[in-house]
């Protein structure tokens, strides 16, 4: 333990090696003899037939020291990058495995326990956990995570501008960097560099029982910014440099700050962030709009304080968000949202439920719209959680910021509110109901297959919270439900249909085009993978996802979250062939390895050669409907369970699905028919809705 220094926490690893090893020394009371070798022997006989001395002695060759380095080559469909990516991983030795010469205990740096290895590589020239000297006047400020005497340092290599540098921060973890598998080790918050001079210091942080941590890479601009803080890189004696442990962390909080300033998030969280940063002046223009809507709608009523003290108000906070036009021209919109996980059903809340329109209809109705020659215009409703009046006494605290929004209110009062707020958990249900009740005072017909589709004569309306397309031939007759949509709410008028939920909209006189070409490359840049090489395949086939290696690092989970979400959005929308890359992936949202996160971000890359892919509905085709479905059998050797899928089709694809089925089939037959019920299903309701929608089956 001294002689490696090794973290206390190693203990009992160090106890079995010294047994192991002891029972491998030769001791005098045994006659030069081992306790191995007499145990080995014991009852058995000395000499074999031909009369030579059987030798019962233990091989030595596979010892090595406590607590070096020990490396293992990474499988090749097991590595992130196969061509740039690491081709080793890195471990300590701990041990040995009894009755083994080719097994050793070492600490797997990814699964923070203690693994078997075998086609080992070691290093004994360096310790995987070293302490060097330090002057003796310096103290540390920090606790060392490995209870090491105060006071000592740990050497930092500068490295130059094309190394390999990372840092795993809490701040990095909300960054969307390609996080990848290197061949050290990073966790928490020590920072890893790759080296590359067997002098250099590497210290690894072991917090008992928390899930492993991907490294997130360091950029170039987080490393000239550090370099202006006074971090830069010396250009002699690289490796004789020295950092004390508060120097370390000055610099890792610098960069935790630094990668922070880094993330493609424009919107600030808080309202501190708002007042503090450089579009002040718009964020503040957007609360006074939002705060002025609030007040014009009689939204709240003011309760005085000696009331307020009384009550136990809920809270409510400032929710910011810039909207991008096609055109690259930016909104400002400030949303003053209540804290709805402090609501209590029965007291401040009882129905919750709001039907929510389905994409496949906001597909099927432009594909219609080019046989029927039908215009499509935009509306949104400004501010539409607050026409509708609330089921229930809800009270509220003032908005921050209340001082120069209303100066005249006090600021230790409370209000009750009269109509919903956005984040009210009944919010959507009662907008929904309202409006619903006003579109049927217009003699609109609510469809039975979508209840967000209304149609009255031949104006159709699609409604999605508020956002509402309208769907008309006669101008007249669009102009008319606009001017009575406007009298009774706020609407902005945005016009001829461009993008609707983010799928932008492209008519011309041949027919409409639907992609997401804008939100797949906001995607790249959100997991900076923008400049990442494209491949032409979304998924590798000689990938097998549903293999969990003991051995194999872990991936973030969040991230591979966030990566599977933006995926499966652009798959619902326009993406179809991306539905079965998605469905997979989803299986393993839980608890990813390295391989599911090198497969998602393959599916990046694969955005990213494709990005300008597009769903065409040509007027030249017909509108009757086609179906295609089929499956597999048995491919999955984890539970043989099938896949099936479906698309369907008039004069392009309005809707499709990939699925993984909850039962085996036992024949290829009973595989076909299970995807074709699935089908049958999703058949059923488009007939419904052709019918609801033209007045005839298709």
């Amino acid at each position: 333990m001294i002689e490696s220094q090794s973290p206390i926490q190693f203990w009992g690893e160090a106890v079995n090696t010294a047994s192991y090893l002891h029972q491998r020394t030769p001791s005098a009371a045994l006659n030069g003899k081992t306790p191995y070798e007499v145990l080995n022997g014991y009852g058995k006989p000395e000499k074999d037939e031909n009369g030579k001395p059987i030798d019962y002695k233990a091989s030595l060759h596979h010892l090595h020291r406590f607590g070096c380095y020990v490396s293992k080559r990474i499988p090749k469909e097991q590595r992130i990058d196969s061509k740039m990516g690491a081709r080793s991983k890195l471990a300590m030795m701990v041990g040995y495995v009894h009755d083994s010469t080719t097994l050793w205990r070492v600490s797997d740096f990814d699964h923070q326990k203690v693994v078997q290895w075998s086609d080992a590589i070691f290093d004994e020239e360096r310790n995987a956990h070293m302490s060097c000297s330090m002057a003796p006047n310096e103290k540390a400020e920090t606790e060392d995570p490995f209870g090491l005497p105060e006071g000592e340092p740990t050497q930092v290599e500068y490295i130059e501008e094309d190394d390999t540098s990372e840092i795993s921060t809490e701040a990095c973890q909300r960054s969307g960097s390609d996080a990848r598998q290197s061949s050290g080790s990073d966790i928490n918050t020590s920072v890893h560099t790759e080296r590359r001079s067997e002098n250099i210091c590497q210290e690894e942080e072991y917090p008992e029982q928390q899930p492993p941590e991907q490294p997130k890479p360091w950029n170039t601009s987080t490393r000239e910014a550090l370099k202006k803080k006074g971090f830069s890189k010396p250009t002699e004696q690289r490796a004789s440099r020295r950092m004390t442990r508060s120097q370390r962390t000055q610099v890792l909080d610098e960069s935790a700050n630094l990668a922070a300033q880094n993330i493609q998030e424009d919107d600030p969280a808080t309202y501190e962030e708002a007042m503090t940063g450089s579009k002040k002046q718009f964020w503040k223009k957007a609360m006074e709009e939002e705060y002025n809507s609030i007040t014009t709608n009689e939204t709240f009523t003011l309760v005085n304080p000696i009331r307020a003290a009384q009550l136990n108000p809920i809270g409510c906070k400032w929710v910011y968000k810039t909207k991008r036009n096609r055109d690259n021209s930016e909104r400002y919109k400030a949303r003053l949202v209540i804290k709805r996980y402090e609501q209590v059903k029965g007291i401040d809340f009882k129905e919750t439920y709001a039907p929510v329109g389905k994409l496949t209809t906001l597909r099927y109705l432009p594909s219609l719209a080019t046989k029927l020659d039908w215009k499509i215009h935009h509306l949104d409703v400004v501010t539409a959680f607050l026409n509708p009046k609330i089921d229930s006494e809800v009270h509220m605290e003032l908005p921050t910021g209340i001082e120069w929004l209303d100066p005249a209110v006090p600021t230790n009062a409370c209000v009750r509110l009269n109509k919903a707020l956005y984040g009210l958990k009944q919010a959507p249900r009662l907008w929904h109901e309202d409006i619903n009740s006003f579109l049927l005072s217009l003699d609109f017909r609510q469809l039975n297959a979508d209840p967000n589709l209304y149609i009255r004569h031949d104006v159709l309306l699609l409604l999605n919270v508020d956002d509402i397309l309208v769907f008309h031939t006669d101008d007249s007759a669009g102009e008319e439900v606009k001017k009575a949509l406007k009298d009774k709410y706020k609407i902005s008028d945005l016009g001829p249909a461009t993008k609707f939920l983010g799928l932008e909209i492209d008519p011309d006189e041949d027919g409409i085009t639907l992609t997401q070409q804008a939100n797949i490359e906001m995607i790249l840049r959100r997991f900076d993978m923008h400049e990442a090489n494209g491949v032409s395949t979304p998924m590798d086939p000689n990938v097998k996802l549903y293999e969990y290696e003991e051995d194999e690092g872990y991936a973030d989970t969040a991230l591979y979250q966030s990566i599977v979400r933006s995926l499966m959005y652009a798959a619902l929308g326009t993406r179809r062939d991306l539905a079965h890359t998605v469905a997979a992936l989803s299986r393993y949202s839980a608890k990813p390895q390295a391989r599911h996160m090198a497969t998602a971000k393959r599916a990046l890359r694969y955005l990213k050669k494709t990005a300008t892919a597009r769903l065409r509905y040509s007027s030249s085709r017909t509108t009757e409907l086609h179906g295609y479905t089929d499956s597999d059998w048995a491919q999955d050797s984890q539970d043989r369970k099938l896949q099936g899928g479906y698309v369907f089709m008039t004069n392009g694809p309005i809707s499709w699905q990939s699925r993984k089925q909850e039962i085996m089939a036992l024949s290829t037959t009973e595989a076909e028919y299970v995807a074709c019920s699935e089908a049958a299903r999703e058949a059923q309701w488009l007939i419904q809705l052709q019918k609801d929608v033209t007045g005839s089956q298709p």
